[in-house]
């Protein structure tokens, strides 16, 4: 099984602070691709932003998922999926200071 992990930025508008919110994700093959694309390549705290998601599995037919974002205490914030062709788009409103992963 393979582990990924990536950082993305969360920016608070008021102070310029930022912090990096870790979403992992479980994958069973290190030749696969999953891959998150914030708009603008940043969240910002309090601020709905849209998130593409692109799915790259070498092994199967389809590249359709079901997942969920959730926070440090397994609480869902938002379901996503992708289509055949592994492209789908969801929105989410990052909390500063907060870890989500995906599932």
């Amino acid at each position: 099984m393979f582990y990924y992990s990536e950082k993305i930025l969360i920016t608070r508008l008021a102070d310029n602070e930022f912090v990096f919110a870790n979403l992992p994700l479980l994958n069973d093959s290190i030749t696969n691709e999953i891959s998150f694309y914030p708009e603008g390549n940043n969240l910002i705290e309090g601020i709905e932003t849209k998130i593409g998601i692109k799915v790259n599995f070498s092994d199967t037919s389809s590249n359709s998922i079901t997942g969920t974002v959730k926070d440090k205490n397994d609480s869902s914030i938002v379901t996503f999926r992708t289509n055949e062709s592994g492209i789908g788009l969801f929105s989410f409103k990052p909390l500063a200071g907060k870890s989500y992963h995906a599932e």
